[in-house]
């Protein structure tokens, strides 16, 4: 007889109970781009990142 494998690992196996329990919910969620825009900026980056951090 052939040794049993796994379909998934036990890490796999939690992180799937994890979502299906709890969902995968996109943080933030936004509802439209002029809101994400307002809060994140025109390229995506937060407005309380420091300026030094921005240029990057």
């Amino acid at each position: 007889m052939s040794a049993h494998t796994a379909a998934m690992s036990e890490h796999e196996y939690r992180e799937a109970k994890f979502f299906q329990t709890f969902g995968s919910v996109p943080t933030p969620a936004f509802h439209d781009p002029e809101e994400q825009t307002r809060v994140w900026g025109a390229h995506g980056v937060a407005s309380t990142m420091s300026a030094s951090c921005a240029r990057c």
